[in-house]
């Protein structure tokens, strides 16, 4: 195609002149049909009363009744009732199981050095002791803990990373169990998991049944698929896994979709190798509370503790810390008693001997051990030693 300019008509080209006669008309914008007025109208909301009718003057009568809080007992009848209380059909109860002796303990939840917030410690302070809580059957316990145990549920119960290091005897499980129950009843958990060695699996089981009776739990046991559907699908508010289970398991526990609110490390001391395949899946289970039990928190070396702390709270303790700075950032979050320290608060020990008849199978095992031992005995002659009856006696 060649390009074609204003007077350069090509020879091959006819060009036409196209006249188009195209007709132009302006409309201008179509006017108001009305002009625009500003009106103001009055508010009647300001100027006089809302239009609806009136009731009349109404008198407000208040009533008030004070008392003391506990009631003293002076104060109260035999029946529980307030002695000026007058006697009618539907009256207030007053509990006389909260009525706590004026030299009774009260032991109060304690909150962490970093709980700054006033309300926050006006919450703890304003929290009814654990002894009314017992007292006023709220929670139903097989027995009263120890003073020194409702010291142990206080630290637990504030604290979402705290290490239970009582001395091995002095009730950690049970401490424990009612410091779970407690949270349970009052909303802030919903679901926990319990962590311990195989053999401590039965002991759990009884002593839930014993301090938690109302807290419903299972034991992730079975086949793989069973244990996913623990894992993914029971809505059991309570689980309990030893760790060799958990460890293979490691895939099913370490999902997203598995939260936990509180999660109870018993026996800690066994995630005190921090490369361990042990130590790495506890460690990665997502929770909000962490709890560890340990009788020896360290055995051997600093360390121990370290790595115990790295599952109880991982910030706690920087990377490279001192040894000696161990005492003074850990000691908000370690509670440790042994017998010594508590033996004001433990009843007398009771020494009690107890006989057992031995069933026949029993009875022939031993006369068996027995006589071949004495003949094995009487066959080493001069060269016996102490070491040979003890192994005696051990048989």
């Amino acid at each position: 195609m060649l390009p074609i300019t204003e007077g350069d008509t090509p020879p091959d080209l006819d060009v036409q002149a196209i006249d188009l006669d195209l007709p132009l008309e302006v409309r201008g914008l179509p006017a108001m049909e009305w002009a625009l007025q500003v009106q103001v109208r009055e508010s009647r909301l300001l100027t006089s009363p809302p239009w609806v009718r009136s009731l009349g003057k109404l008198a407000l009568e208040v009533t008030t009744q004070g008392w003391r809080f506990p009631t003293p007992p002076s104060e109260k009848d035999e029946g529980g009732r307030m002695k000026d209380e007058p006697q009618t059909g539907n009256q207030p109860v007053h509990p006389s199981s909260f009525i706590l002796h004026p030299s009774a303990t009260r032991t109060r939840l304690m909150p962490t050095r970093d709980t700054v917030l006033f309300k926050d410690r006006l919450l703890y302070l304003l929290q009814p002791s654990l002894e009314n809580l017992f007292a006023g059957r709220q929670l139903n316990l097989p027995s009263q803990p120890y003073p020194y145990q409702m010291r142990g549920i206080a630290f637990l119960m504030p604290r979402e990373g705290a290490l239970l290091a009582d001395e091995m005897g002095l009730g950690k499980t049970a401490q424990s169990i009612i410091a779970m129950r407690l949270l349970f009843h009052g909303g802030l958990i919903q679901n926990a998991l319990v962590i311990c060695p195989k053999p401590l699996v039965i002991n759990w089981t009884r002593e839930l049944r014993m301090w938690g009776a109302d807290v419903p739990f299972e034991v992730v046991s079975g086949d793989t698929e069973k244990r996913r559907a623990i894992w993914h699908v029971s809505n059991c508010p309570l689980k309990l896994v030893n760790y060799e289970l958990l460890t293979r398991d490691a895939g099913l526990v370490l999902d997203e979709k598995v939260q936990f609110d509180l999660v109870i490390l018993d026996e800690a001391q066994r995630i005190k190798s921090h490369d361990s395949k042990t130590a790495q899946v506890v460690r990665g289970v997502h929770r909000k509370r962490s709890w560890a039990m340990s009788g020896t928190p360290i055995e051997n070396r600093p360390e121990d503790l370290i790595n115990i702390f790295a599952f109880v709270d991982p910030h706690r303790i920087p990377p490279d810390t001192p040894v000696q700075r161990l005492p003074d950032l850990t000691a908000d979050c370690i509670l440790r008693r042994t017998k010594d320290d508590v033996l004001t608060d433990l009843p007398p020990k009771t020494i009690r001997d107890a006989f057992i008849e031995l069933t026949p199978a029993q009875r022939a095992a031993y006369t068996l051990a027995e006589k071949e031992g004495v003949v094995r005995l009487n066959s080493l002659g001069d060269t016996i030693s102490v070491q040979h009856v003890f192994e005696l006696v051990m048989r």
